[in-house]
């Protein structure tokens, strides 16, 4: 089957993307990307995107501009939108170039995907880019989803990355460019040894193909294979991440290890490389094993307030309850301005996605979920108020006979973490008495369930109960 052939019934059988899609075409001007190019160009219109190309220069060889050049005027000649950026040069780094061009590349096309509200972001990666990436993964130590390989389609940013020409060879593309006089540059970079896939692609590949011509197929045959046998095992795996992580933000991660350590030693490794697998769809972040095994030793050590680096800037902190991964100046603020006053018999959702309501007894059923707490009309002045504590806030405590306690040494003495301390509500009275720490303490101003001096109750619910 040709390549033509073989990328139509790809897109119809997969269904990669539909007339209504709208798809970045990730193009270098190399053979790979240029047949792309011209592929999506003749696609039928049943199946045919609006699509543009997106080129990142990464200023690297002395033909990079020429190259961006040729890109731009042969999209303009065939009206195609066209969109590039350059590298410049305080950006390059002084080693690790291939990752550091790779993450300013992808944080690029999410940009312009953002930009023109683009649906996919498409790349030419090839059956021998597959080949090299399994057998980089294995030498160099992967988790299993890392070994199975490249994927057809994953998730990026709020779209999808879609990868169509896998299932054919670099020697098929090449072929397909001399049928269909398809222009392109060659990237004589691919032949320096320096770069550690170049390494693999023109010394350690050939030799594996002159064993078995039917190399791809083999090594693809392989991933299909083993992401059959972990598409069998993720239910499990799903379902004790949900129990155990709470994602905050896509930057911003919350794991629960009291709870993931009582798993077996598997199944927390899985939790925690599917945990870094969905922070690297939406991150230019690349992990490895080592990662995972130490992010489970973490969860295992009986230290609290500890800390591992990860790559990108991320870093995994490990408090009380929780272990948190997150960019390293990117934690949660503490809001100090939330203040909300509460009507009666109504529900306040609260910027976490819970909610908090005050009704009168009478009119709120004893089914009614949540934590509660009961006032009468002698004890609380009304209006009620709910905020986010602040420095010096001091309350009494239910059942402490006399005096106040700070709220800070509350939350430190019930080692809540500080993520969590940060984000405390509060309700306080008329008087601005602290009536309740939510989630944590109620103050002597409560009053017990059993009496008939109840008149309202406070209640705070989960955003899972609504």
């Amino acid at each position: 089957m040709s390549v033509k052939q073989t990328f139509l019934k790809a897109c119809q059988k997969d269904c990669y993307w539909s007339p209504e899609s709208r798809i970045l075409l990730a193009v270098s001007g190399g053979v790979d990307s240029m047949v792309l190019l011209d592929l999506v160009s003749h696609l039928p219109p049943s199946i045919k995107p609006w699509f543009a190309v997106v080129h990142f220069n990464h200023q690297l060889r002395e033909v990079s501009d020429i190259e961006e050049q040729f890109l731009q005027s042969y999209c303009l000649e065939r009206e195609i939108p066209f969109y590039s950026k350059r590298w410049e040069s305080v950006d390059l780094p002084q080693n690790g170039v291939e990752a550091a061009a790779r993450s300013a590349r992808y944080t690029y096309f999410q940009l312009i995907m953002e930009q023109v509200g683009a649906t996919h972001i498409v790349t030419a990666h090839h059956g021998d880019d597959q080949v090299e990436t399994i057998l980089m993964r294995l030498v160099r130590g992967s988790h299993l989803i890392g070994i199975s390989g490249i994927k057809t389609k994953r998730p990026f940013a709020k779209g999808i990355l879609v990868r169509p020409l896998l299932s054919s060879t670099k020697k098929e593309l090449v072929s397909y460019s001399q049928q269909y006089a398809v222009p392109y540059y060659e990237d004589e970079s691919n032949q320096n040894l320096m770069y550690t896939r170049n390494r693999y692609r023109n010394e350690i590949v050939p030799l594996l193909r002159k064993e078995n011509t039917n190399l791809v197929e083999h090594f693809m045959d392989f991933s299909d294979d083993l992401s059959d046998i972990i598409s069998l095992v993720q239910p499990l795996i799903n379902e004790v991440f949900k129990q155990v992580v709470k994602i905050r933000s896509p930057e911003y991660y919350e794991v629960d290890f009291p709870e993931l350590i009582t798993h077996p030693k598997e199944m927390q490794r899985q939790v925690v490389s599917q945990l870094l697998s969905q922070l690297a769809d939406q991150n230019p972040f690349e992990y490895k094993r080592e990662h995972i095994n130490q992010i489970v030793d973490l969860a295992n050590d009986s230290k609290s307030n500890s800390y591992l680096t990860l790559p990108e800037g991320f870093i995994c902190r490990k408090g009380y309850q929780l272990i948190v991964i997150s960019k390293e100046l990117n934690e949660p603020k503490k809001a100090i301005d939330f203040t909300v006053i509460l009507e009666m018999n109504q529900w306040q959702n609260l910027p976490n996605g819970d909610r908090i309501g005050l009704f009168n007894s009478h009119m709120l059923e004893d089914s009614v979920p949540g934590l509660k707490i009961y006032l009468d009309c002698h004890s609380v002045q009304l209006p009620l108020t709910v905020r986010h504590r602040q420095d010096g806030d001091r309350m009494s405590i239910k059942g402490l006979n006399g005096g106040t306690k700070k709220i800070k040494d509350i939350l430190i003495d019930q080692k809540i973490p500080i993520e969590e301390r940060n984000s405390a509500y509060l309700v306080t009275d008329l008087t601005k008495k602290i009536i309740w720490l939510v989630k944590y303490k109620e103050s002597q101003l409560s009053i017990g369930k059993e009496t008939d001096k109840i008149q309202y109750i406070l209640v705070y619910q989960n955003h899972e109960l609504y």
